[in-house]
């Protein structure tokens, strides 16, 4: 700050609070730029005047030599119109700093605070505002990305003729008809179309029409909400697109090491190239992202490096898979995201699900502006129509539901059974192994409260029997106990479901775990019709009306066309009315507390600690693992990781409540006292 009088014109007198700002922000916030350098009562205990003395004649010297060459030809090189570097260096550049040098600094100081105060009285969403965060955020993207050494990704595809032999199609004409119509519309798309019908296809050809039709377009960010579903896209779209692809959520580094053990990496090369993949992740430098929404929320909540991310997100093209999985407090604040990115930051967005209940398709319309929707024609659905609806009298743990469940599995059909809460699907599992082992029919458990090392080792063993691409090449059945962790977390296809009674949008998820590769016509799918309440999990009244409806169709072939119907019937009258009414209140209190203040220069630790107890949750190290923990900790740390297991924040003080943390507050890991099985789970006390 002490040379900007050598290089900024003089009839430029507003740059000097932007550039300054750029300069001052680079490491530091606002707040902590304040407090180190404040305005000066005494000459003698200004911190600037010793910055000042740490400074040589010779470096002035070379850096008069730099301001004569370097700052032109960058400009030149740049290409950005309008901008030239013209520096006017005094005769005596070391003298000239000696004098002036503290006097200039404070200048800078107090131009960057007034503009940051200026900005302060600007409404969050002003020109002024969304220039200061892009100011910052190009800063810090063009800083981190130098110090990496790695120059900036590109997007290859050029067409979408390209993306379409890519994806392994000659012609536009063999795609199917919404695949088509999404290669073709430009703006934002709401995407209806069955399970297993080639959606991510259709987002593909979407983005790639963006950026063909107008040659803009940012980042492609595809936004799904488990991380069972987020590893298998990255894998995905990292063979059709190697090494542009990103991974982003809470344990993607775990994930992205396991996968390159797969390929057979030894552990430190693994290790090695998991790292920087998750570095060049946070340097915003694949082309394409796969993440959760709470990583677009970060920004939101003022993160540090918030608007590198925001910054990022400009011109972006989002496509949200499976967007019926958030309940209403979420789904209101990723909602008030994608208008703030939408009306701000110039994101389009491609919404896609099987169902879109029209309460859902109604706030997605008012949130896009517009959006033209796209929807699989009937013959298609038809075509896909894979399922008959069974409706099953009593409850999943009745005798004469088990073994309904053992006949089918001994006549050689794989079965999935899905469970509400962890403790029924522990109950089911261990009552189906002592009747199903003596068969040698395997028997799997699959819930939210595995480490992360056993977890990846249960899913990869699921796609390798069950996968629509590789199904069951031993040829012997397979029977699935789960929660909703399966609803549309894996590619998996199974013969026949039993599922206790849930949301409709639910069952609809489950259902597509079912002759998924269309084997064969149709395969049954049983709905248990007990208990008729929600189990603390969801709304009575979801139940009670999905019970109802189905009753209509029992024994019927599912028409997928017609689900957004039964969906309207559910989503009706008082339910309309109360899901409206919280989703628009927690869209509304998200904007209140994160976007109407979202400006640059301040992150938030308040913001910050509200974020972590939102979404992160945390991990814990069952007691029984701490020996093997340690030793990894000393040999292979990112294994070390894998054996901590995740649970909410809420049974976490269940634990707290109950005595079961051995570790002291602060220390990390936490170590609980509670019993882990590599079959079967953490054993959490009843009432977590």
């Amino acid at each position: 700050m002490a040379f900007l009088d050598w290089v900024l014109p003089d009839d430029s007198p507003t740059d000097l609070p932007w550039v300054a700002a750029g300069i001052v922000s680079h490491h530091r916030d606002h707040g902590e730029i304040v407090q180190l350098y404040p305005p000066p009562e005494d000459p003698d205990d200004d911190p600037v005047c010793c910055l000042i003395g740490e400074v040589s004649d010779p470096v002035i010297e070379a850096l008069t030599a730099w301001l004569l060459v370097d700052p032109a030809n960058w400009a030149d090189r740049s290409r950005l119109p309008g901008v030239k570097v013209s520096p006017r260096l005094p005769p005596k550049p070391a003298e000239d700093f000696r004098h002036h040098g503290r006097e200039r600094i404070h200048r800078a100081l107090t131009e960057y605070r007034h503009l940051v105060k200026r900005l302060q009285e600007e409404p969050a969403d002003s020109t002024p505002n969304l220039t200061a965060l892009a100011l910052r955020g190009l800063v810090l993207l063009a800083d981190h990305t130098a110090s990496a050494h790695i120059p900036p990704a590109r997007w290859s595809v050029r067409s979408v003729r390209e993306t379409i032999q890519l994806l392994g199609f000659d012609r536009l004409d063999l795609l199917y008809p919404h695949q088509r119509e999404a290669a073709s519309c430009r703006g934002h798309v709401l995407l209806t179309a069955p399970t297993g019908s080639g959606k991510t296809e259709a987002a593909l050809l979407w983005t790639t029409y963006q950026k063909e039709s107008d040659r803009s377009g940012g980042r492609i960010f595809y936004i799904l909400p488990y991380q069972a579903s987020l590893n298998a896209m990255h894998a995905r779209l990292s063979r059709l697109f190697p090494g542009s692809v990103a991974l982003q959520h809470s344990r993607a580094l775990q994930a992205l090491y396991r996968g390159l053990l797969a390929k057979h990496y030894t552990p430190e090369k693994a290790a090695s190239v998991a790292r920087r993949e998750q570095s060049l992740a946070r340097l915003h430098h694949h082309p394409i992202r796969i993440l959760t929404p709470y990583q677009l929320l970060r920004g939101a909540f003022r993160l540090k490096g918030y608007e590198a991310l925001l910054t990022d997100t400009v011109d972006g093209l989002f496509a949200f898979d499976e967007i019926h999985a958030y309940e209403p407090r979420r789904l209101g604040m990723i909602l008030g995201m994608m208008e703030y990115l939408r009306s701000n930051l110039g994101g389009r967005f491609l919404v896609m699900s099987a169902t879109f209940p029209s309460v859902l398709r109604r706030v997605l319309q008012e949130v896009l502006g517009s959006a033209v929707e796209v929807s699989a024609g009937d013959a298609l659905y038809q075509a896909f129509a894979r399922h008959t609806l069974r409706l099953v009298d009593g409850q999943i743990m009745d005798a004469h539901v088990l073994e309904h469940v053992v006949r089918l599995a001994r006549g050689g059909n794989s079965v999935l059974v899905v469970c509400n809460t962890v403790p029924t699907a522990l109950n089911v599992h261990k009552s189906l192994v002592e009747r199903l082992e003596k068969d040698g029919i395997a028997t799997g458990l699959l819930h939210g409260r595995f480490n992360a090392r056993d977890r990846f080792a249960k899913e990869k063993h699921l796609l390798d029997e069950m996968g629509t691409q590789n199904r069951n090449p031993s040829g012997r059945p397979v029977v699935l106990i789960a929660t909703q962790v399966v609803e549309v977390s894996l590619d998996i296809d199974f013969d026949t479901l039993f599922s206790e009674p849930a949301p409709l949008e639910s069952l609809v998820q489950r259902f597509g775990r079912i002759n998924r590769g269309r084997r064969h016509a149709v395969r049954d799918v049983h709905v248990l019709r007990r208990p008729p309440d929600g189990q603390h999990v969801y709304l009575d009244e979801y139940i009670a009306r999905a019970l109802q409806t189905l009753e209509e169709h029992k024994n019927d072939v599912i028409d997928e066309s017609k689900v957004g119907r039964w969906l309207d019937r559910i989503y009706c009258g008082s339910i309309a009315e109360q899901w409206d009414r919280e989703v628009t209140h927690y869209r509304e209190e998200f904007s209140r507390a994160c976007l109407d203040d979202l400006r640059a220069f301040q992150s938030d630790p308040e913001l910050e600690e509200k974020f972590d107890k939102l979404f992160d949750g945390t991990e814990v190290l069952p007691k029984s693992l701490g020996a093997e923990y340690e030793h990894l900790q000393n040999d292979d740390p990112l294994c070390a990781s894998e054996l901590l297991v995740p649970i909410s924040s809420r049974q976490l003080e269940v634990l707290r409540e109950a005595g079961k943390i051995l570790s002291r507050p602060g220390d990390h890991p936490i170590i609980v006292d509670v019993p882990y099985d590599a079959n079967e789970g953490l054993q959490l006390v009843q009432s977590a």
